[in-house]
């Protein structure tokens, strides 16, 4: 009876999360970075988002990307219906040791916000060994 009555409780959490779209309001983005020749390059999946709803922002050790959705939409049929939509995000990527953060470079295209920079040096990013003396 217990195993019952906590699943039925947690279905009716997810059913009340999902009701008050505590999901839609902190979403967020999907993003990858990845290191592609001499480039670090951060895309972030920002579907229905414009370029004026996104800031981005370099630090010497992380880019830091935040923005907010706003939608709203309102309908005046046999009833008068309206929908809202708010929400905001925000991500920190670290940076590798030795980018060049003045190279960093955005561009914002069909919902995908790409920021590039130029990656630290190969000598840089693996290390030098160091006799002992």
């Amino acid at each position: 009876m217990w195993d019952v009555q906590r699943r039925d409780a947690f279905g009716n959490l997810v059913q009340r999360m999902t009701e008050d779209r505590v999901f839609d309001r902190v979403r967020a983005p999907r993003i990858e970075a990845f290191q592609n020749d001499s480039r670090f390059v951060v895309r972030a999946e920002l579907p229905g988002l414009k370029k004026e709803d996104v800031n981005v922002n370099v630090t010497d050790q992380t880019i830091i990307l935040d923005g907010q959705r706003k939608t709203e939409q309102e309908e005046d049929r046999e009833g008068f219906h309206t929908k809202r939509s708010y929400g905001s995000f925000h991500r920190a990527i670290p940076l590798p040791e030795g980018t060049i953060t003045d190279s960093a470079e955005a561009r914002f295209k069909d919902g995908v916000l790409v920021v590039t920079l130029q990656a630290p040096p190969s000598d840089v990013r693996q290390g030098r060994r160091v006799e002992i003396k």
